[in-house]
């Protein structure tokens, strides 16, 4: 178990790619050999990112390893300039911390492949490493193992269903960003919308994850008296003029969580709609044949929404919706701008499960492949 649900379906859906994947807590760094395997994939997340100081331990571990090992689902945190591929990019680069740089040049020399989520993670590693990698978006979409059409059929006709007003919200699925990092004026307005639309809606629930805290809130198991300060901080930030015990009260009456990934991919598949500013739980709940909205936030949620065809807002068009609507009649306007382009979504998916597959098999790993990655079928 992971207080990261988006680790897990990483996870989940490299296992639909390989034969034989294992799971394993690659993010501690305590694996020093892996004697049984053919080959290490490691899961990558945003370590282009000025704000991480210690890759140094991740470039440690793979000179420890005799196993060749590739990079998955790298992202860069640094926000996209609108025309990088002109301008001086250099104070981006200088912005990262040295340990960063040492590990990306290793990475890339080292690395049987390397597979980023997009252009623009694809433009920063070539800059700093010289290499261009793969854009291979995220193994997440891999989560479901039905071909590309058949589920882009499936979610066409829902999201169909719900922009005509012939299909009801009987069960929303909300995704919030209710970390402390997240508890700023910058995410106040889309955060409150959500515990809005959680708390006031028919069927949504609040789906929390990480830390466990809040994993722990949504279980009804608040015995740990260290998790106090961080129910109040959220309780604070979500309704300031309510008393903490009744905003905490409905956190647990309105608030799920999931211990597994298919636990969470089930429920999913039974809700009507899943919004929220979790790229991952978009992703997912697209994957489990449920119609999503991304509330883009940064470049790195943009960028994954961009590629992965995710029908998206960004937060300051949300900010202008909810300045004058009610958290109902804002998600009606959401909905009225958001389009599902299963084309597109079809298209994006195919040049990702292509493009990890060049790169696997080009580096002398074809025989470690899934045959239904290969070839999907609709069993």
């Amino acid at each position: 178990m992971t207080e990261n649900l988006g680790n897990l379906l990483f996870m989940y859906g490299a296992q639909n790619i390989f034969k034989d994947a294992t799971g394993s807590d690659m993010q501690s760094l305590t694996v020093t050999r892996q004697p049984e395997c053919q080959l290490i994939i490691y899961p990558c997340a945003n370590q282009i990112n000025p704000a991480v100081r210690s890759l140094s331990y991740n470039k440690k571990f793979f000179e420890s390893q005799k196993t060749p090992f590739i990079l998955l689902g790298l992202g860069t945190q640094i926000n996209q300039p609108a025309d990088f591929a002109e301008i001086d990019i250099s104070p981006l680069i200088h912005s990262l911390h040295s340990s960063t740089i040492d590990y990306l040049k290793y990475v890339a020399i080292n690395g049987k492949g390397i597979g980023v989520r997009g252009p623009w993670s694809q433009f920063m590693f070539k800059a700093i490493t010289g290499i261009e990698p793969k854009i291979t978006t995220c193994p997440s979409l891999f989560a479901n193992r039905a071909p590309s059409s058949a589920l882009a059929g499936l979610l066409e006709s829902r999201y169909n269903g719900l922009k005509s007003g012939k299909k009801m919200l009987n069960r929303i699925a909300v995704h919030p960003q209710h970390g402390s990092a997240y508890q700023s004026e910058y995410h106040k307005a889309s955060e409150r919308f959500l515990w809005n639309l959680a708390k006031t809606t028919n069927g949504a629930l609040y789906v929390v994850n990480g830390p466990s805290s809040f994993f722990s809130l949504a279980r009804n198991r608040l015995f740990e008296k260290m998790h106090y300060a961080n129910y109040r901080s959220l309780c604070a930030f979500l309704e300031p003029e309510i008393p903490y015990d009744e905003v905490l009260g409905t956190l647990i009456q309105n608030s799920i969580a999931f211990p597994g990934v298919l636990g969470w991919l089930d429920w999913l598949s039974t809700c009507d709609l899943c919004i929220g500013k979790r790229i991952h739980g978009a992703i997912a709940a697209m994957q489990a044949g449920c119609p999503a909205v991304l509330i883009t936030h940064d470049s790195r949620t943009k960028e994954l929404a961009s590629q992965a065809s995710v029908p998206s807002i960004t937060i300051s068009d949300l900010e202008e919706i909810v300045s004058v609507c009610h958290s109902g009649d804002a998600l009606h306007h959401i909905l009225e701008r958001i389009e599902f382009d299963s084309s597109d979504w079809i298209a994006k998916r195919e040049s990702a499960r292509h493009a990890t597959i060049d790169m696997i098999c080009s580096n002398g790993f074809s025989d470690l492949l899934d045959d239904n990655f290969i070839n999907p079928s609709e069993r």
